[in-house]
């Protein structure tokens, strides 16, 4: 069930891992039994990676959100939907998993990242606007997209759990979702064209560290409208 394949690196092994530990968190309140399971279905140790990281994040994460496990309730996980696009061909999204808060329901975008230099493209990325759209257009009536992200960083010392997380509550308006129909629309008729013969772009985007001014592109293409859960 949890084995990794061949091709599939450390990293996106642990990240596979959490992914598992951090739903059942917040669906049962539990990540323990669970965890076992997984050390002892891979014939593993747990003073072995990815255990020993695993473990120590997700006694940090419990830490760092007990706060909201009152004001949160774990609808369900892994949704899988797929819909048509307005001009041609379908989208198909992944839900990590629907949270239904005194705000709305959520789509929940979870990530692990070994660079926490990877934040400052979260606002730009259109899957998750498209994840918001997809929900909807499959009857769930979501509010916007909730990133919940991990930083896989073990501390030398001790530090803040602030440090190893960060979740962002994002709203998706109607010009949002339209932005991403545009951008997936695009890729789709770049596809066409590179099956037909056509010479492929640059690779632009979230991959462009070198350039000078990725900051000022980031935040003038940025949908920057933070929501904040209030729990009073």
């Amino acid at each position: 069930m949890f084995g990794a394949p061949s091709d599939t690196s450390p990293a996106m092994y642990l990240g596979t891992v959490m992914h598992h530990l951090v739903a059942e968190w917040w669906e049962q309140g539990k990540w323990g039994t669970f965890f076992t399971e997984m050390v002892e279905a891979e014939g593993g140790d747990m003073n072995e990676e990815p255990w020993l990281t695993a473990a120590y994040l997700m006694w940090r994460y419990t830490e760092h959100y007990e706060h909201l496990r009152d004001s949160v309730r774990a609808v369900d996980h892994e949704v899988d939907v797929t819909v048509k696009l307005p001009r041609f061909g379908s989208y198909r999204a992944i839900l990590d998993a629907l949270w239904e808060t005194p705000l709305g329901l959520w789509v929940v975008e979870r990530k692990t990242y070994g660079r926490n230099t990877r934040l400052d493209t979260v606002l730009v990325d259109p899957q998750l606007t498209m994840n918001v759209w997809a929900a909807r257009e499959a009857g769930y009536p979501v509010v916007g997209v909730v990133f919940d992200g991990i930083y896989t960083y073990r501390y030398k010392g001790v530090r803040p759990t602030s440090d190893s997380f960060e979740m962002l509550w994002l709203d998706r308006t109607d010009d949002h979702i339209a932005e991403a129909l545009l951008e997936v629309d695009g890729a789709l008729q770049r596809r066409r064209r590179l099956r037909a013969g056509g010479r492929p772009l640059r690779n632009i985007g979230p991959a462009c560290s070198w350039c000078p001014v990725r900051g000022a592109c980031h935040e003038a293409l940025s949908f920057p409208n933070e929501i904040k859960l209030v729990t009073e």
